[in-house]
């Protein structure tokens, strides 16, 4: 074979030294060590300690002494090997110039720029981890405040967090002020790390402390040292300060406890780049797990101090040795900008977004049907809310308006048991998201002293010549909180819409503890359904989307604030709408002439719909009035013929009873007034329905009310009556 510069040369494997005269043993001579460009100096040498991999580099005496036996010997009088660590405190390549003199002080030999590496050798990227910056943002290339305006942070007692950066925060506590500013450096500044901008912190007295801080997320055991591998921070910051004072970078995890010292140095009034490398780091002790486990990086300042900095830098290193020597690693501020999708990513997940779904903002849905009462049973499923159809196992959920966010309150009772809420979609709502990734954003929580609950989502389809079944009919069966298709549903076509081999959308649905904290808990997020083959694309005129609760305990208390499906593989939250706007999508599936809040048979005359009846001359026959033709138009128009149903405002009937509409005849003679009333049936009209109003026609001459005589003066007649306008799917 070639030769290969994966083999080397063995060197001495036991060192002695002879004297250039005698040829003998050099023994008990001495070994100086000097910075070959300041041979004053003298420049450290180490012997190597511990075991593998956790070795150590201690500091012998120097000069080193060789023993009897000419063999170099540590402060413990044992024979040694000597290393050498030919760079300064920065990386930079430093030689040694070496003199050996014998026990008589005789020089035997002087070395110079030993070991005789040139530029191209380099300790800054030895043992490292990685080489890359663990901080985002690091020259604050992007920020929220004001380009070159101060932003003055109001201080209290209380700890206050202020994100003033994309991955930076502010965290203030004691009362007074911190004012931050950005400030632009241009290039002829000759700044240490060419930084693109600087900030500025200024503390007032009275603050406790001041943290420029930054979190890494879900991971409380990040860089603990363990497997015996120890770890260490390599830590710097570019800084400045008006008057010369210490500046610290620390590290704490969630868990708290005592901060971790990286980095102590004396910032000076001129810009320079501090580095340090922290004692080993512990093995953690951290017990909080995803969201909850975190660490904290911060840069912490004092009363009355102002500092400028830029250009932080945390990078892993398995010497403590090593991480003095990183200098920091230059981006551009396009590159630091493409970074920080650990940022972007979640704020674009957590933007809100057009709702396919009609009412599912809970705070927004007019609940028409009325605000609160039982879910039914699985059996006897039913919309509860607008567009929102539920079904339950044995045990009793009530359903309510939260007072404290609007949304949905369930609260359950009797023993372990699950629910779902389900919506149906078609026609062109469907067609235009067919062929696209759809997600799932569920904005929904329960208390945290209560059992685990489990959320599961589903999106089923089917094609054009399927049916939507007819309440309370279903498409699923929901056990233990899992939904599976009925055989009916199979039969009829619907299936199961898969999200590219994730299997079931499933989550331990999150806690709250107050419900002042619900709107900021993080969302529950689901992606990846797809409706990708072409049959399927060219057939599919349905979806239904079913949200499953799975509880464990009594009394669980569920927030629902909203469900969002939207397309695009990222999860979004509803985007802002306005009441009528919400409860005009409502009403193409159902509408009345109730006012939204008022439940249907409601003794009212509020939003009743007045039409006009045909009343006699009162002249040459009695005063009377009949049925008359009239057009009622609907508030929108509706998704197809509605059902319709009519109530008296006057007598509370029920449909059927005969008395829906409420009739009056009035004639005002010269000296006197009189009226009849009476309570008479919508069948005394034809009613041809449609899309956006009912005509009304007179299907006989059968008179509404009684007669008034006859006589001079004039005569009115009108018909009073509420109705509802139902075209929700599963009812028609």
């Amino acid at each position: 074979m070639a030769a290969s510069d994966l083999y080397t040369i063995c060197p001495p494997l036991i060192q002695s030294l002879f004297d250039k005269d005698s040829a003998l043993l050099l023994a008990n001579a001495t070994i100086e060590f000097y910075v070959d460009t300041d041979r004053l100096t003298p420049k450290p040498v180490f012997e190597i300690g511990g075991t593998s991999p956790a070795y150590t580099y201690s500091a012998l005496p120097n000069p080193v002494i060789l023993n009897g036996s000419g063999q170099p010997i540590n402060a413990s009088n044992a024979p040694t090997t000597i290393y050498l660590y030919p760079f300064d405190a920065n990386g930079n390549i430093e030689n040694y110039y070496v003199v050996i003199k014998s026990a008589t002080s005789t020089t035997q030999i002087t070395l110079e720029n030993w070991p005789n590496l040139d530029a191209g050798a380099t300790a800054k990227t030895e043992n490292l981890t990685s080489v890359d910056n663990q901080i985002s943002n690091p020259q604050f290339a992007e920020v929220y405040i004001n380009e070159g305006i101060d932003t003055v942070y109001a201080s209290t007692t209380v700890e206050q967090t202020f994100a003033f950066a994309p991955d930076w925060d502010i965290v203030t506590k004691g009362t007074g002020t911190v004012t931050v500013s950005r400030t632009a450096v241009a290039g002829n500044t000759d700044t240490p790390t060419s930084p693109p901008y600087y900030i500025s912190i200024a503390t007032s007295s009275g603050i406790e402390y001041c943290r420029l801080r930054q979190r890494m997320r879900t991971n409380s055991g990040l860089w603990s040292t363990n497997d015996g591998e120890e770890i260490y921070i390599a830590a710097g910051i570019l800084a400045q300060a008006v008057i010369a004072e210490s500046i610290e970078l620390k590290l704490i995890t969630s868990f708290g406890g005592t901060p971790i010292n990286l980095l102590t140095k004396g910032a000076a009034p001129a810009f320079s780049y501090l580095r340090a490398t922290s004692d080993v780091m512990p093995s953690s002790s951290d017990t909080n797990t995803g969201d909850d486990g975190y660490i904290d990086i911060y840069l912490q300042l004092n009363a009355s101090q102002t500092m400028d900095v830029t250009s932080i830098q945390i990078v892993p290193v398995y010497t403590l040795d090593g991480g003095d020597a990183l200098d920091f690693k230059f981006n551009s501020t396009n590159r630091q900008e493409a970074y920080l999708n650990d940022y972007y990513a979640p704020a674009l997940s957590n933007r809100y977004q057009g709702n396919i779904l009609t009412g599912w903002d809970f705070a927004l849905n007019p609940a028409q049907f009325g605000v609160s009462g039982t879910v039914p049973v699985f059996a006897s499923a039913a919309y509860i809310w607008d567009q929102t159809i539920a079904g339950r196992s044995t045990d009793s959920v009530a359903y309510s308006r939260s007072s404290a966010h609007d949304g949905m309150l369930l609260t359950t009772s009797g023993a372990a048991g699950s629910f779902y809420v389900m919506q149906y979609l078609r026609g062109a709502e469907v067609r235009k998201i067919l062929g696209t990734v759809l997600s799932i954003n569920a904005q929904t929580y329960h208390g945290t002293s209560e059992g685990n609950v489990t959320l599961r989502a589903y999106v089923y389809r089917a094609p054009n010549a399927s049916s939507v079944p007819t309440l309370p009919a279903s498409i699923v069966d929901v056990a233990s909180g899992v939904a599976t298709l009925t055989a009916s549903a199979v039969s009829d076509g619907w299936t199961e819409v898969g999200r590219q081999g994730m299997g079931t959308a499933t989550a331990a649905l999150r806690t709250f503890t107050s419900s002042t904290e619900v709107p900021t808990l993080e969302d529950h997020k689901f992606s990846g359904w797809l409706v990708s083959e072409s049959s399927e694309i060219d057939d599919t005129t349905k979806l239904a989307v079913v949200i499953t609760y799975q509880y464990e305990a009594t009394a669980t208390t569920i927030r629902l604030l909203s469900v969002n499906l939207c397309p695009g593989p990222i999860p979004s939250r509803p985007i802002p709408e306005t009441f009528d706007s919400v409860l005009r999508q409502c009403q193409y599936y159902y509408e009345k002439s109730y006012n939204y809040d008022v439940v249907l048979d409601a003794v009212t005359t509020v939003g009743q719909f007045t039409a006009p009846a045909f009343p006699t001359n009162g002249t040459t026959d009695t005063a009377r009035c009949f049925a008359a033709y009239f057009n009622l138009p609907f508030k929108n128009v509706k998704r197809t013929i509605p059902d319709m149903a009519y109530y008296n405002p006057a007598s509370n009937a029920v449909v059927g009873a005969s008395k829906e509409v409420f009739a009056r005849c009035e004639r005002v003679l010269t000296t006197t007034f009189t009226s009849a009333t009476a309570n008479v049936s919508v069948a005394l009209w034809t009613k041809t329905i449609g899309t956006q109003s009912v005509l009304f026609a007179r299907a006989g001459n059968t008179a509404l009310t009684a007669g008034l005589g006859t006589g001079s003066g004039g005569v009115d007649a009108w018909i009073n009556f509420h109705y509802t306008a139902d075209a929700r799917l599963g009812i028609v």
